[in-house]
Parts: C-alpha cells; structure tokens; sequence
C-alpha cells in the first residue's frame, strides 16, 4: 500500500489591515470641517430667508384685514376709530378691530424673526399695547418725506399709495440701540425691514430705502421711503 503524503499546512498570509491611521482621520476631520464651514452661512442665510417670508406673511395678513376694516367703515382705516398712538407701535385695541379677523394678538402682531427675543407678548406693555409691526398711519407729525405736506391718512381713498402701510418694527434710541426683524437689540445699523401697503403688495426694504418717519423720547423710529 502506498503511503499517503500529506504537506503540511502553507503559512497563512498576513490580513489586510483596516481602519483608518490617525493621519486619514484627520484628514476626514479637516474634510467635514471645510464642508461645515461651508454650509453653515447658506443653511443660516436659507432660515433668515424662510424667517422674512413668513415675517412678510404674517403682514399681509394684517394689512387685508385692514383693508377688510375699512371697507365696512365707509373707508375709514382703523387710525380714526382707534385712540391715538403715542408710538408707531402701539395698538391697544386690537381686540375691537382685529380678533375676529386675525385670532389671538400674541400671535398676529408679533414678527418671528430675531426681534421676538427682545420684544414678545411677555415683554412688559407688549402683552396689552405694543407690538412688534408698526402702524404707519398715525396722526403724529411725520418727519421725512412729509415733514411739511404730510397727505390726509385717515382714509383708503386718500391713503398714498406710495406709502407703506404696515411694517416691522424698525427703530434706533438716543446711545444707538437698534431694534428690528433681525436686530434684537444691537449697537449697528438695521439689516432692513419687511413692509406692506394698501393695495397688499409687500417687500423687504433695504436700510438705503429707508427714513425716519417719527421721533419720540429721542428714539427714531424708521419706515420704507414713499415712492422708492
């Protein structure tokens, strides 16, 4: 019988290594922070947009419920039946004029940009009087482009139509402190502002574009440009 021959067994060949050495790991670091670094300003500035839009949204709303006022006051807009403001910002009867048709104030008249930080319906007085959209129609002596032929307001038909009719509150005091949609309360100039008017078109207002409008207790108070 023949023997059988067995070879003993090959040695096995080393395995491949795997994972990373330190060196590609920090590279893939440095790769995702590049990337990071990337797309943090575009998802940043992609939220401000989404901010504005509703922001602009939620005014016109507000100036068709307005218009919607008016039109069952013989024309009237809201200034003449509602007490005077002693601020662009103040409307201490919204209940009266506009419940029934935009819902709860703290919802309606508060911008949702980076203002409602600062300024939202627990702020003291904001909860029973101001809001964060101004009303641009007050019988206050206006500066600016109507500083000395200021138009009569009091009605739709008489209402320039050139002039914003509601807007987020943009305003700068005495020692330069600004507040506005993006600003909740900084020593700079404003980004801007959202703005509606009377036929319900609406725009965002670059700073070049804007006035002030107002002035009360040293602070300034800030609206779109008629006619620009």
């Amino acid at each position: 019988m023949s023997k059988l021959l067995f070879s003993s067994p090959l040695p096995l060949a080393p395995s491949k290594r795997s994972g990373f050495t330190l060196i590609e790991m920090l590279v893939v670091i440095a790769i995702i922070a590049i990337l990071v670094s990337i797309l943090v300003p575009f998802v940043s500035k992609s939220l401000e947009k989404a901010t504005r839009t509703k922001c602009l949204s939620k005014l016109r709303q507000i100036s068709i419920a307005t218009v919607a006022w008016a039109s069952e006051h013989e024309g009237r807009l809201p200034e003449v039946a509602r007490p005077v403001g002693d601020f662009p910002h103040a409307f201490g009867d919204y209940d009266e004029i506009f419940l029934d048709i935009l819902g709860p104030r703290e919802i309606a008249m508060f911008c949702p940009g980076k203002l409602s930080k600062a300024r939202n319906p627990s702020t003291n007085n904001y909860d029973i009087k101001f809001t964060t959209y101004q009303y641009f129609n007050m019988d206050a002596n206006y500066k600016g482009t109507y500083a000395t032929d200021k138009p009569y307001m009091a009605l739709m038909s008489t209402y320039p139509t050139e002039a914003a009719l509601w807007g987020c509150l943009t305003l700068s005091k005495p020692d330069g402190f600004v507040l506005a949609h993006n600003e909740p309360g900084v020593y700079e100039p404003v980004s801007g502002m959202n703005a509606v008017y009377l036929d319900g078109h609406g725009r965002w207002v670059m700073p070049t574009d804007l006035e002030n409008f107002f002035s009360i207790m040293g602070s300034d108070y800030y609206w779109p440009i008629p006619g620009r």
